[in-house]
């Protein structure tokens, strides 16, 4: 799983006005790390009344969805969805994602949409952090790259290696240039401008 913990840091008094956020996180049997996941989201830093946090469940075959239906009953912030099948030409999560932000109802309508993949810990000061950073930044969409935590020999062997070959694959100042289309973005959190999705 991976863990967040890498955006400058400000205290929350220093903070201007929140502004509303949903959080996505499609889960498709992430059993063993969906509970992690959802207590390090409601424990965010971030103001209650001006955020929301939808899972939605992704044709799961494990315990996924019954491991998120006793905390989205206790916490209002809390939204558990399942799913429709997979439309023609889609493939993996964003079928998923574009229902969840399609669910979002018009009096929780948020300035900004953070998706956030189920196998990640957030530490509490993150989308605080984030959306502070993109507002102070006038930026339409943030992607972070969280620390991994490597368990096993193969993990510890194997991501690594992954994570080299996409970096070398990708020319990162051609994506840091704002006169340039390129663009790349890690999967595992985008946060992003709702009028822009």
């Amino acid at each position: 799983y991976a863990e967040y913990d890498n955006l400058p840091r400000q205290p929350a008094r220093e903070q201007p006005a929140m502004e509303r956020l949903t959080v996505i996180v499609p889960a498709r049997n992430e059993a063993q790390n969906i509970t992690r996941c959802i207590t390090s989201l409601l424990a965010q830093d971030y103001p209650p009344e001006r955020w929301h946090l939808i899972v939605i469940d992704d044709g799961s075959t494990d315990e996924t969805a019954q491991l998120v239906a006793p905390q989205a009953d206790g916490a209002p912030r809390l939204r558990l969805l399942h799913s429709a099948d997979l439309p023609a030409g889609w493939k993996g999560k964003p079928p998923a994602c574009y229902q969840a932000a399609a669910a979002i109802g018009a009096a929780e309508r948020p300035k900004w949409l953070c998706f956030i993949d189920a196998d990640t810990q957030s530490e509490p000061a993150l989308l605080r952090s984030a959306v502070a950073a993109a507002e102070a930044r006038q930026l339409d969409l943030l992607s972070l790259e969280p620390f991994q935590v490597l368990g096993s020999f193969w993990e510890r062997l194997i991501i690594p290696a992954c994570f080299f070959v996409v970096a070398f694959a990708q020319d990162l100042r051609r994506v840091n240039n704002p006169w340039l289309p390129d663009a790349a973005a890690n999967g595992q959190f985008i946060l992003i401008r709702m009028a822009q999705y």
